[in-house]
């Protein structure tokens, strides 16, 4: 029996270059093997959902298609989110498949995650870029970003949304309340199996790449707070850390100024008085990180798989 697929794809706006999507999933006859459905999730475009009358009329390797609208613009991470809630409780397949529309993610590599979800079943396949097409500087910062990831997690990251999930798999990750800030860092962090597929980043069909630095910082932070009792468990030692050697430094001069010939005039007043005021700033840090990490643990949290509806306005059958 064909395994039956959805891709899941989110679109604000840029239903120009979902066409160029659509057009290249449904010509691809060696996805006539699984029985493909398609979820766009229109999050919340200002502009009018205007494609061809034509476009879904073919038949072609496109079983059905679906049109999630959003009631308000969430941002492409909890747009993707909402989707697999929805998915989760409202569609029966075996697996998802999460793109963009805008061509970054190749089609071809379509049907090797598929392949390589087909021989292993039971792990989420994601797809690791090990090329780019970005412009240099946004390679460093991007270089940056996973750097600095690594350093407040101690997890290294290596893939993004371009991915496929059983739905086995499916039903635990939409009950992770971190999903709604950042999907493959809630991969990381779900401890499910994983497996991965070297790919190269395509070009966009259209226009110009939306993910600029400011973007990628807003990732970034989305996917550091996924592990925000880590970050803020590690934050707390450093500054109980500070605090320690700071202490240790002071003693040490007052022992040199009381017992010692070694003391300038006036240097002990000096750097003890410095070495106070950070001590001081230590501990206050200390405080307030731990009760920001509290704070955190007694929080109501939400989950996607519960809360996803608020968000959806309706859905449409397109074909």
């Amino acid at each position: 029996m064909n395994k039956k697929i959805i891709i899941l794809t989110p679109v604000y706006n840029d239903w120009a270059s979902f066409e160029e999507l659509y057009k290249s999933l449904a010509g691809m006859a060696a996805l006539s093997k699984y029985k493909i459905s398609l979820i766009i999730v229109d999050d919340a475009s200002t502009e009018d959902f205007s494609l061809k009358s034509t476009l879904f009329d073919k038949l072609d390797s496109i079983v059905s298609v679906k049109k999630l609208q959003l009631n308000c613009n969430l941002g492409h991470q909890r747009a993707i989110a909402a989707g697999l809630a929805y998915i989760k409780k409202r569609e029966q397949c075996d697996a998802v498949l999460i793109m963009d529309a805008d061509g970054e993610d190749k089609v071809f590599d379509v049907l090797r995650l598929l392949q390589c979800y087909t021989d292993n079943p039971d792990y989420i396949i994601t797809a690791r870029r090990h090329k780019r097409s970005e412009g240099l500087l946004f390679k460093v910062a991007y270089c940056l970003y996973k750097l600095i990831f690594l350093v407040l997690t101690g997890k290294k990251i290596t893939f993004g949304n371009f991915c496929v999930i059983p739905m086995r798999q499916l039903n635990k990750l939409v009950y992770m309340d971190t999903l709604w800030n950042h999907l493959a860092a809630s991969i990381l962090k779900s401890g499910l199996p994983l497996s991965s597929l070297s790919t190269e980043r395509g070009r966009r069909y259209l226009g110009k790449p939306k993910m600029n630095l400011s973007a990628l910082a807003l990732l970034g932070l989305s996917a550091a707070s996924v592990y925000s009792e880590i970050i803020f468990l590690r934050m707390l030692c450093a500054a109980f850390l500070m605090s320690f050697i700071t202490l240790i430094a002071m003693l040490i001069v007052l022992f040199i100024r009381l017992f010692t010939t070694l003391a300038i005039p006036g240097w002990a007043s000096a750097v003890f008085g410095s070495l106070s005021i950070i001590f001081i700033l230590s501990l206050i840090l200390s405080i307030f990180i731990l009760f920001m990490t509290l704070s955190n643990r007694s929080r109501r949290a939400f989950i996607v798989a519960i809360h996803y509806e608020d968000y959806i306005l309706r859905d449409d059958v397109l074909k």
